[in-house]
């Protein structure tokens, strides 16, 4: 299984979204989801699988290639392919049928304004009212990105919170 003390390891390794992996942890433990949503996996599905594990919840993770979980951990591979609080789907993100409430989305793909304001047109919606979209890659470096989502909270008028590090990493609270 993999526990809070693998998490933390996570977060000495030089990657750009090593600075919050603890809050994609946090995050969804806060608010015991149990149906969480990663659009692009990484070292976040294992951030986002542990948080799943002490919630009781699963993480639904969705990327174009399963190479991309296994990407930055080569001694960790396999690591998730059979774990029981994750289920990998490839392929475009925009694709899959979800219709059930989702309390935790996680957002980190393409970065295109487009495909991002698609996202978070299809996705936001499925997101319970209480529940969290976080995003990475929202800072001023990845300006097509953070355009959509700046619309997506100005047109919903969500409450957010902006971390500039590491290219960005934001939280919107849909109520």
């Amino acid at each position: 299984m993999i526990d809070l003390d693998y998490i933390k390891g996570l977060t000495l390794r030089d990657t750009d979204i090593s600075q919050h992996i603890m809050l994609l942890y946090l995050l969804p433990v806060l608010i015991s989801a149990q149906r969480i949503v990663e659009l692009g996996a990484g070292q976040s599905s294992f951030a986002l699988t542990a948080a799943a594990s002490k919630t009781g919840g699963c993480v639904h993770s969705f990327d174009l290639t399963r190479g991309a979980i296994c990407r930055l951990f080569p001694k960790g591979e396999g690591l998730l392919d059979h774990h029981p609080k994750f289920i990998f789907t490839a392929g475009n993100d925009l694709d899959p049928v979800y219709t059930k409430d989702i309390d935790f989305l996680f957002i980190d793909t393409s970065h295109t304004y487009e495909h991002t304001k698609l996202e978070l047109d299809k996705w936001g919606e499925r997101v319970r009212v209480g529940g969290i979209i976080a995003m990475h890659d929202t800072s001023i470096h990845w300006p097509e990105c953070r355009k959509a989502m700046m619309e997506y909270i100005e047109a919903n008028g969500y409450p957010a919170v902006h971390f500039p590090n590491q290219n960005g990493f934001s939280i919107i609270y849909k109520i």
